[in-house]
């Protein structure tokens, strides 16, 4: 099934074709899991937004701030 490379080894295509395949899933389900994650953090940082609007504190509004200019930094990394 394989052919005889230049340097005299052989290449099973099959093998080679099955472990990209491999390697691209990997990468898939790497990707997917960063997702999944960063939706997670998103969540999370949504919630303190919402429990900062019933806060009087005096850096509430910076907080606020800081972290809607933190989730656009994130949104705008992601790649899909």
């Amino acid at each position: 099934m394989g052919r005889r490379h230049l340097d005299g080894h052989e290449i099973n295509y099959e093998n080679l074709a099955n472990l990209t395949k491999s390697n691209k899933q990997e990468e898939h389900d790497l990707h997917m899991s960063k997702l999944v994650n960063i939706g997670a953090l998103m969540t999370d940082m949504a919630n303190i937004l919402d429990s900062l609007n019933d806060c009087d504190a005096p850096n509430a509004l910076h907080a606020k701030v800081a972290i809607c200019e933190k989730i656009i930094d994130i949104m705008n990394s992601v790649e899909v």
